[in-house]
């Protein structure tokens, strides 16, 4: 990100949530959707990490950027593996990422979905993920 002065927000809440689950994996699913932002956001671009509390799933952990967005017949796709999803860049992947932060998160009982308005208009990826009850 530093390569290409990315600005980076972060929004967390001060109080601690806390999750029951596998470490890595979750790190792993939160990197995936990190790693695109960054990939897919033009240089000098933002990229907006918020993780809250939601009442009903847990909590609630959102990527926005300002990149290239993705065309809204694309939407349901991104998290097939290796769907040939037309970019407006040569950026290539392995067409792994999503899918695999997808069933990492639902292993978690969460959820993760993407929002975009369309091609360079940006893209958000949510996820929830029930908060543990262990203390």
């Amino acid at each position: 990100m530093a390569e290409k002065k990315l600005q980076l927000q972060v929004e967390v809440p001060e109080e601690p949530l806390r999750v029951h689950g596998d470490h890595a994996r979750l790190v792993q699913a939160l990197s995936n959707l990190l790693l695109n932002a960054s990939k897919f956001t033009p240089e000098d671009g933002q990229m907006t990490v918020k993780l809250e509390r939601d009442a009903e799933a847990g909590f609630r952990l959102s990527v926005t950027d300002t990149g290239i967005g993705i065309k809204i017949e694309d939407l349901d796709r991104v998290f097939e593996p290796f769907a040939a999803i037309e970019k407006p860049t040569n950026i290539k992947g392995t067409g792994l990422g999503l899918g695999v932060a997808k069933a990492l998160v639902e292993a978690h009982g969460g959820r993760i979905w993407v929002e975009s308005s369309g091609v360079g208009k940006g893209t958000s990826f949510t996820l929830t993920i029930p908060e543990s009850k262990r203390r």
